[in-house]
């Protein structure tokens, strides 16, 4: 009995040296994946096989603990898009994917104003749009009423609460034209695996607590 505890207590203290070692990178949340969807309400060209209304689905992968350069009290430029991704269904069919790497994310911030633009241009995997290059990909969130205690710090928490959905768009540009926009609908913030790490070793680390006590509680 007594190897059985010391087994469970030295598996606790390994989850807890765990907690401890990953704790950190989750606290300044170093990586940010948000998934989003939207529905196109502008096409420009019929061609594209876009319709109104057709769903839009995307991610945008981005370091909440980049520095700025250069940065402002108004705005501030972070090199800091690792990905901005898009997929557009007709139909419930994907016909067009999009994934740009290399961009920038420009924060603006005004008593009247806020603003989130989030474009990648690099390593787009289909760089074409009607056989025309495609320049970049771009997430454009924004508030014309401003936000309680405004910033132009990267947020470590991305949703629409603190912007106007009517004014937020995913913009495709092909020779500086705007050839397909979306509403952006929803942002749901994605655990990555150290977070997911955190949460199931916590829960293990709970059961065999809870468990060891449980059986110095029993009789003989």
């Amino acid at each position: 009995m007594k190897r059985r505890h010391r087994a469970h207590l030295a598996a606790i203290l390994g989850l807890t040296f765990a907690h401890f070692f990953a704790l950190p990178g989750c606290l300044t949340a170093e990586q940010i994946v948000a998934d989003f969807d939207g529905t196109i309400y502008w096409v420009s060209d019929p061609a594209t096989g876009v319709v109104l209304n057709d769903p839009v689905h995307g991610r945008l992968r981005y370091r909440s603990d980049a520095v700025a350069d250069p940065d402002s009290e108004q705005q501030a430029v972070y090199q800091a898009v690792d990905e901005l991704s898009l997929s557009i269904l007709h139909n419930g069919v994907p016909i067009h994917y999009f994934s740009a790497t290399g961009g920038r994310i420009v924060m603006a911030s005004s008593p009247t104003y806020y603003a989130f633009l989030g474009r990648g241009s690099l390593g787009l995997e289909d760089d074409t749009l009607l056989g025309q290059p495609l320049e970049a990909l771009t997430l454009n969130l924004q508030n014309d009423h401003g936000v309680p205690g405004s910033t132009t710090a990267l947020p470590v928490e991305l949703s629409l609460s603190n912007f106007n959905p009517a004014l937020s768009f995913v913009d495709v540009d092909v020779n500086d034209n705007t050839w397909l926009s979306a509403y952006i609908t929803s942002i749901r913030v994605v655990p990555e695996p150290g977070s997911l790490f955190l949460v199931a070793s916590g829960v293990i680390a709970c059961g065999l607590w809870r468990s060891r006590f449980g059986w110095r509680r029993a009789p003989k």
